[in-house]
């Protein structure tokens, strides 16, 4: 995969954190099935949470740029890189 751009690759890794969502769900659903319960707490308590905190954090940062860059591409962008390295 070719990267092109700090939004494309924003939106690449929101994709790839919510296909890993996605497996967690998966995964869960058949420690249901299996009567492992605590392994689907745990996925569930720990590692779902921390995820879904990164999905969201990375959706927000794709929207800020989307709205940086609505008015003028490229002073958004330097923009949203200043705001970015002081994060």
């Amino acid at each position: 995969m070719t990267l092109t751009s700090g939004e494309h690759s924003l939106h690449a890794a929101l994709k790839l954190e919510k296909e890993f969502t996605k497996h967690i769900h998966e995964i869960t659903k058949v420690c249901d099935s299996g009567d492992d319960f605590h392994a689907a707490d745990w996925l569930t308590t720990q590692l779902l949470d921390e995820q879904l905190k990164g999905v969201r954090h990375l959706a927000g940062l794709v929207n800020e740029l989307q709205v940086l860059k609505a008015k003028n591409q490229a002073l958004g962008e330097w923009i949203f890189d200043q705001q970015l390295g002081k994060k």
